[in-house]
């Protein structure tokens, strides 16, 4: 595989991942909670470590009442949080104590 084939590549999934997450935090401001979750889970499917991508989905879940499914998406959050990110993990931490108490 040539390098520039892999950039591209990488390239491809960036914007998928950015364009689910943007449709994701959208579809969630217009009430269409189910879509939200689908589309946030497309872009954890193409990058999990993508910042506040798990943050969109546990809204959306915690706004149809299911505050578990949004618990566990959290949980996975600071799990897969990148240790060189302490900001990011720390975000992900502090969403998830809130949604514990």
């Amino acid at each position: 595989v040539d390098a520039s084939s892999s950039l591209e590549k990488l390239s491809i999934n960036r914007q998928r991942r950015a364009m689910c997450m943007g449709a994701s935090r959208c579809l969630f401001q217009l009430g269409n909670f189910d879509a939200a979750i689908r589309m946030g889970l497309k872009a954890i499917e193409v990058d999990r470590h993508f910042p506040g991508v798990h943050k969109i989905v546990a809204q959306a879940q915690k706004a149809r009442r299911d505050l578990e499914a949004a618990k566990k998406t959290m949980r996975r959050a600071v799990f897969y949080k990148l240790p060189w990110d302490p900001e990011n993990k720390r975000h992900a931490r502090k969403y998830m104590k809130e949604l514990m108490s």
